[in-house]
């Protein structure tokens, strides 16, 4: 695994987001590297009817939306044929 071709699912609350982001960064300083949060992308998926503003606010990622690339592969949330 390389620090940036990692995908991180987490519940879209505001407080699954704090908890993720603290992770990261205790997981950063017990093996000395960083994450850069200027240069992560949030991708929601089914979030619907949801304030993203409301739950990120704060957050220095990028908000992102499919259909998107991942380690260049196209992903969409339909059924690719």
């Amino acid at each position: 695994m390389y620090a940036d071709d990692t995908a991180i699912f987490v519940k879209p609350t505001r407080k699954g987001i704090l908890a993720l982001a603290e992770l990261l960064t205790l997981f950063g300083k017990a093996l000395g590297l960083k994450t850069n949060f200027q240069k992560s992308t949030i991708i929601p998926i089914r979030c619907e009817g949801l304030n993203l503003n409301e739950i990120l606010a704060g957050s220095p990622t990028k908000i992102s939306c499919f259909p998107t690339k991942y380690l260049g592969l196209t992903l969409t949330p339909l059924r690719l044929r």
